[in-house]
């Protein structure tokens, strides 16, 4: 299958012929993973964790390069969000670090491309379900991360009819007035969270680069990079690394390769280039690769304002029953 149109996105701006992988189609190829079980652990160890990612790589092209960035882990996904801007996808985008700050994100990553091309309207591109309601309804030809109510991590390619099915309105199609929900053995299982990327990079704990896109110049050229998946067992890792687009950063089939090597079951491509971003208790932690409009010394990098992130809390999220 291919995209017959081009792609403008959030970090890297041109996408033409994306091919996904063989047999994917529709609502083929996604993949259910229960999440980690945490009853035997407590305090701390439920908490997210970060680690500093520093270490020259070969890239594609034969290059040695220095990779710079973070490796986030959670074990816990009640803490798991994803979130459209604060104004709403199509009203305006927001930093990492300003919505980490409004959303109390104890980290934080930019996830979802976005369509630079509109400057008043600025679209969250590919579906989006934030706290169990569906915001972005167009999933068509891109590759979803996301949580399931009953307990399951998805990764995979969904169509818009698959996506309404199984997505709410709002919280209140779920419950009668009075607030008391139906029995959920009664119910179909639905997204809690979803967002989308573009690539799958790793499946079944190899790089899938290759059989997911393809070679062309968005998979083999250096930029930052932001990336999600699974780890043995159901936990939750996410990988993102500074770069300046065809200058420095890592490419998707090296990503791919660091990823394996972290222990990545499952992984799939975020939004990248400028839109690489890791925010630690709402403080910019990455070096975002966009000059800062003010700076006349160009020293300075400053974050681009993007559309979806992962949200990681430092306590269980609960829903409010019946609310809208």
């Amino acid at each position: 299958m291919h995209i017959s149109t081009t792609l403008l996105a959030g970090g890297l701006l041109s996408m033409q012929g994306l091919v996904l992988g063989a047999g994917i189609s529709g609502t083929s190829g996604y993949t259910l993973v229960p999440v980690f079980n945490t009853k035997k652990l407590s305090g701390s160890d439920l908490l997210p964790t970060v680690q500093v990612i520093n270490k020259p790589l070969v890239d594609e092209d034969g290059v040695t390069r220095a990779a710079k960035g973070h490796f986030v882990t959670a074990v816990d996904s009640t803490m798991f969000s994803v979130y459209p801007p604060i104004q709403g996808c199509g009203y305006g985008l927001t930093t990492t670090s300003a919505e980490a700050r409004y959303r109390g994100c104890s980290v934080a990553m930019n996830m979802g491309f976005f369509d630079i091309s509109n400057t008043t309207h600025p679209h969250c591109l590919g579906a989006v379900v934030s706290d169990d309601v569906l915001i972005e309804h167009d999933a068509t030809g891109t590759i979803h991360f996301g949580l399931t109510n009953d307990g399951n991590w998805f990764i995979g390619y969904v169509d818009n009819e698959f996506l309404a099915s199984h997505t709410l309105a709002s919280l209140a199609d779920r419950c009668d007035s009075t607030g008391s929900c139906a029995n959920d053995s009664d119910l179909p299982w639905y997204f809690r969270s979803l967002a989308s990327g573009q690539v799958q990079l790793v499946n079944k704990g190899k790089n899938y680069v290759n059989e997911s896109s393809g070679v062309n110049t968005f998979t083999t050229e250096v930029s930052g990079r932001t990336a999600i998946g699974l780890l043995k067992g159901g936990r939750l890792g996410m990988v993102q690394i500074d770069g300046r687009t065809g200058q420095d950063g890592i490419d998707l089939f090296t990503l791919a390769d660091v990823m394996v090597n972290l222990g990545f079951t499952e992984a799939i491509n975020l939004d990248g280039g400028g839109s690489s971003t890791t925010a630690i208790n709402g403080a910019l932690a990455s070096l975002p690769s966009d000059g800062c409009p003010d700076d006349k010394t160009g020293y300075f990098g400053c974050e681009r304002a993007v559309s979806t992130i992962v949200c990681l809390h430092s306590s269980p999220q609960e829903l409010v029953v019946g609310a809208i």
